[in-house]
């Protein structure tokens, strides 16, 4: 019985040291992943924090076909939703009209966004060309992957209000021309090289610069004013939000834009003004765009957008969110918005005889960019288009309405997303007065080539 004992005790203790060994090994880190700054995979996810509301509601939203039916005879465009019919939000006219006039273009890879302000109901979401011909995997105005291009100035002129107190008269003095950025707007000379013969400089406001879109004006507010912790707090409260999370409210799946300034926390201050002048690798589709200007045309204070229609008994009233900066802020950038038609960069369309009625109240914002579209295959069609925007918000100062429209063309193009942009505005404006609109001729009378870049 003695010898029984010893061995039981034996393996009694056996079984305890193991027990201990497997504890211990459970809490070393050794099999644990790890990032670059040596906090494991479980911390750097706890610090993503996803809202619950936004992780849930994600989950359940329907998915929007690469392509929308045409309208019923009563006007209304229907999708299945889990094999239950629902009805759009979009008004067929506008749609169909819209539509007809980017295929009378040469139907481009191109979409435009019209959503009415007071309900963040979209009106219309129209494409050109059929996303499968240039490889896109959704409809082209959720086509995450257009670069943001000087849309992003947007942001950098936010955090020059509502962070510095700058007003639309902050003057910066320029000694080039706009549309580069060089490295001494960042008070950097290139190793090697002499500081350069200065030149007769002239000073420009901010609302001239971002009428003009003027990107050595913005490359030196950010570099050496900004500072990429405020661009980076600022580009969230439009919805660019990094860990893939989708910031923008819709009541359809859409995907989040992509934005990654910088890992470490810190930027070159070259590339940092690059960034600030909307040049950075910072990426977004038109709902995204059209999300932008529905959050200065509502003083700041989010809103959903809205595809689907509900029947009355099911309308549940939502809280209303807090606003993301003051109304105050968003009256003032607005305005500044209004100097991109009023002698900026989109002047050249609305000072044509369909749209000149339009330009004392609309305020808007262009954008350009020649180069890769980040989805896009090599050797295709789609690779290395000349994709420029247009966003806007009418009336500026008393917003009924916001366009967001995108044209991505070769060389050789016929519209603009200033040309989509404008027509749409236009056909929304006729629609409500009861007006029925002619597809006016294209502004470039045949073909032409494109050769402004980088605006």
């Amino acid at each position: 019985m003695r010898r029984k004992g010893g061995q039981h005790a034996g393996r009694m203790h056996r079984i305890h040291l193991l027990l201990f060994l497997i504890c211990m090994l459970a809490s070393q880190p050794w099999g644990v992943s790890t990032n670059m700054r040596g906090t494991t995979l479980a911390d750097s996810i706890a610090k993503v924090e996803i809202p619950k509301s936004i992780h849930s509601d994600t989950l359940s939203l329907p998915k929007i076909p690469m392509e929308l039916p045409d309208p019923k005879p009563d006007g209304k465009i229907q999708i299945s939703v889990s094999g239950v019919p629902r009805a759009l939000t979009i008004h067929g006219r506008l749609q169909l009209h819209l539509e007809e006039y980017i295929k009378n273009r040469g139907n481009p890879v191109s979409a435009v966004v019209v959503v009415e302000v007071k309900t963040g109901n979209i009106l219309a979401m129209a494409q050109g060309k059929n996303p499968k011909e240039w490889h896109s995997n959704t409809h082209t105005a959720l086509h995450e992957y257009f670069p943001a291009a000087s849309i992003f100035k947007v942001v950098s002129t936010l955090a020059a209000v509502e962070e510095l107190g700058l007003d639309s008269q902050h003057p910066i003095e320029l000694n080039h021309r706009c549309g580069v950025v060089l490295p001494s707007d960042v008070g950097e000379v290139p190793h090697g090289k002499k500081k350069r013969k200065k030149t007769a400089s002239r000073s420009m406001s901010m609302e001239e610069a971002l009428g003009r879109s003027c990107n050595a004006y913005f490359a030196k507010l950010g570099a050496r004013q900004l500072g990429l912790p405020a661009i980076t707090h600022y580009a969230e409260l439009f919805g660019w939000v990094e860990g893939g999370v989708n910031a923008v409210k819709t009541d359809f799946t859409m995907p989040p834009s992509s934005f990654h300034p910088s890992e470490t926390g810190t930027m070159d201050p070259f590339d940092l003004g690059v960034l600030a002048a909307g040049l950075g690798t910072v990426e977004m589709s038109p709902i995204h765009a059209a999300s932008i200007m529905l959050l200065l045309a509502n003083n700041g204070v989010p809103k959903k957008l809205k595809l689907f229609e509900e029947p009355p008994a099911t309308i549940i009233s939502e809280a209303i969110p807090p606003a993301r900066f003051g109304a105050d802020t968003s009256s003032k950038i607005r305005t500044m918005m209004h100097k991109t038609v009023d002698g900026g960069s989109a002047s050249h369309v609305f000072h044509q005889r369909a749209y000149s009625y339009l330009r004392e109240n609309v305020g808007a914002k262009t954008g350009t960019r020649q180069g890769r579209l980040y989805s896009f295959p090599k050797n295709t069609p789609a690779n290395g288009l000349l994709t420029t925007w247009l966003t806007l918000v009418y009336p500026y100062d008393r917003p009924e309405v916001v366009v967001a429209a995108v044209v991505a063309n070769n060389e050789v193009w016929r519209i603009r997303g200033s040309d989509l942009g404008a027509e749409a505005v236009r056909e929304w404006d006729f629609e409500r007065r009861g007006l029925v609109a002619s597809v006016e001729k294209p502004f470039h009378k045949g073909k032409r080539k494109g050769k402004r870049k980088h605006r």
